[in-house]
């Protein structure tokens, strides 16, 4: 790669510094530290940011707000190391800053400019977590309090910009989480058990949101790629969970492509069926496709 790193330095220009114009820094991603508390990570576009000025602060939901800006690092690998400034020139994109959102942008108090909102999709799922209450309990994890979880849960969504954590208003031991998908959940859970957390989480719940009076749930674009064997009982299975045919392909070798719309929580749990009615040779892969009305009950099978 050494050949790829130094045509690179060679033929693309860096970017240019405009330093004096006034200042433009959009967050694209957040990380937290338990020290500083949330940390926005961006890139300047323009001008510079010095730690401790008054910067507003704005986002697509709210007017700027008059802020200051703590800490300012090179990168996110720099974490300890601050700087006196930042501009476009250095890279430096590592901004402390309080109460920073992924949509958030700082701009110069003389020329309040904004910046287009970067999109991010909604959170479609959400699952209870809370302290484990079966017979085999105590036995493996170290962190087994509710307060425990709910403190990492709630700093996990301080890290990701589309995973939020709350309190249930039923029972204060029980923690809410939501996020993009049953992936996006079961990357928490497997880094909480690594990191020695003992916990019990519900079912998925799909989250809906109400539009001009009506009921949406979220969809998911699913694309398969099966054997022409497994042909008829894929289709009869996705058709059991309410999925809608798009498109459909044969590539001549036996295999062929399959394009659906299907509820988000008709997808719940179908990975393994999927799995056992390929006999482990098809693909699968789906993405949010938006909100839409739903026809009501549950589309998965008894």
């Amino acid at each position: 790669m050494s050949a790829l790193f130094e045509a690179i330095l060679t033929h693309v220009p860096p970017p240019a510094a405009q330093a004096d114009l006034p200042l433009q820094l959009q967050m694209s991603t957040l990380d937290y530290n338990s020290y500083v508390g949330r940390i926005g990570i961006g890139r300047i576009r323009r001008g510079v940011v010095r730690p401790g000025r008054p910067w507003p602060c704005a986002t697509a939901a709210r007017t700027a707000v008059p802020r200051r800006s703590p800490r300012c690092s090179p990168s996110p690998a720099c974490k300890a190391n601050a700087v006196e400034e930042a501009s476009r020139r250095g890279h430096r994109r590592r901004h402390r800053h309080r109460g920073c959102e992924h949509r958030t942008h700082l701009c110069d108090p003389e020329h309040a400019e904004g910046l287009p909102p970067i999109s991010v999709d909604e959170p479609t799922l959400a699952m209870n977590f809370q302290v484990n209450n079966s017979p085999l309990a105590g036995r493996e994890g170290k962190f087994v309090t509710s307060r425990q979880i709910r403190e990492t849960s709630l700093r996990a969504s301080c890290r990701a910009t589309s995973r939020c954590a709350s309190r249930t208003p039923r029972s204060r031991r029980c923690s809410r989480v939501s996020g993009r998908g049953e992936l996006h959940l079961t990357i928490l859970i497997e880094n909480m058990r690594r990191e020695g957390y003992e916990l019990a989480v519900s079912r998925p719940q799909v989250l809906t949101k109400l539009v001009n009076g009506e009921v949406h749930e979220p969809y998911e674009a699913l694309t398969v790629d099966i054997e022409d064997s497994h042909q008829g009982a894929v289709m009869e299975a996705l058709g059991t969970r309410r999925a809608e045919l798009t498109d459909m392909s044969v590539d001549g070798n036996g295999r062929a492509r399959l394009e659906y719309r299907v509820p988000a929580r008709g997808l719940i749990g179908f990975q393994g069926e999927f799995m056992t009615l390929t006999r482990g040779t098809g693909l699968i892969s789906h993405i949010f496709d938006g909100f839409r009305t739903g026809e009501g009950g549950d589309p998965r099978p008894p």
